[in-house]
């Protein structure tokens, strides 16, 4: 009875969160698959690519994407900001996505959203929820 009862407590308290936080070694969404690294970049940057995002930065050990909001007038150009760090690991590989709502997308000046602006009017949720699927299909590797 006790585990159930902290258990709904989390989860309430949870949903006040404005932090997102996995239950992971990283507290970041991830997962370690028993396929090589090329197959699991390949298949991540076409998930992206079919959610709309675009590849910026491709490394050995990193993919970073990038993917507009929706912009309100009053508020500077803003968008997603993907990463997901690719590393091998006991004869698989591990994949640790972070997603971060920044200004000045893909520019010099991109940053983190600033906290003094009313929070975009897209769901962040999604983006994480994307993010989650991209992370489950990597089981289909081999």
């Amino acid at each position: 009875m006790k585990p159930l009862l902290i258990g709904l407590l989390a989860l309430a308290l949870g949903g006040c969160a404005t932090v997102h936080q996995e239950v992971t070694a990283s507290g970041k969404p991830e997962a370690t698959v028993r396929a090589p690294p090329t197959a699991v970049k390949s298949y991540i940057v076409n998930k992206m690519t079919n959610d709309g995002f675009t590849l910026d930065n491709d490394t050995s050990y990193r993919l970073s994407f990038g993917r507009l909001g929706r912009q309100p007038i009053v508020q500077p150009t803003w968008g997603y900001r993907v990463n997901y760090l690719i590393t091998e690991q006991d004869g698989g590989t591990r994949v640790v996505a972070d997603m971060a709502l920044v200004t000045n997308l893909g520019k010099l000046g991109e940053s983190p959203f600033p906290s003094n602006f009313n929070q975009p009017t897209d769901p962040q949720e999604a983006v994480y929820q994307q993010i989650r699927q991209i992370l489950a299909g990597l089981n289909t590797l081999h």
